[in-house]
């Protein structure tokens, strides 16, 4: 006996990271994330579930994704009540305890987080209107020591920083 699966795609789900629905075979293209969900026994995505998808949970259903349950108690609460299923992709761990599949979204917020937070200064995201590179006609921003940066492992992989000193750059 053989079994089939089908294989369901939103349509232009990949197109941002390069994937255009046409390199895609044997694939059935909805319109919709609804009808994916709607279809779909085993979901599997990249970012967490939102709020509004909530109401697509059915019973049984499987979520593989990053769920990052302990920031997001009304997740963890509608996958209970649903009886869904969730396979957090932060929690799997090859043999040696590495998070392979954390890692690189890790290493991802780390490389942009000198971006994020030099754009945070800019006076236009009520910042100080203070720049990090030292131009002798500017006045330069003080760049702070961390203590701690949990990169990866916070609520839509946002940061969580302590300040431990603030030294001049200058």
């Amino acid at each position: 006996m053989t079994r089939a699966h089908q294989i369901v795609l939103e349509r232009g789900a990949g197109e941002s990271a390069g994937f255009p629905d046409s390199s895609y075979q044997n694939v059935e293209i909805v319109n919709t994330a609804q009808k994916v969900w709607e279809s779909a026994d085993l979901v599997v995505k990249v970012k967490e579930p939102q709020k509004e998808e909530f109401k697509y949970f059915r019973q049984n259903q499987i979520i593989f994704t990053y769920l990052h349950l302990a920031a997001v108690p009304d997740l963890t609460l509608e996958l209970v009540k649903k009886n869904v299923t969730g396979i957090a992709y932060e929690t799997i761990q090859n043999n040696n305890g590495s998070l392979p599949l954390l890692e690189p979204m890790s290493e991802i917020a780390g490389r942009l987080s000198p971006q994020i937070a030099a754009r945070v200064l800019q006076s236009d995201f009520n910042g100080q209107g203070s720049c990090w590179a030292a131009f002798q006609a500017l006045n330069h921003a003080d760049l702070s020591l961390l203590e701690e940066v949990q990169l990866g492992l916070t609520q839509h992989l946002s940061l969580q920083l302590w300040e431990l000193e603030s030294r001049s750059l200058i």
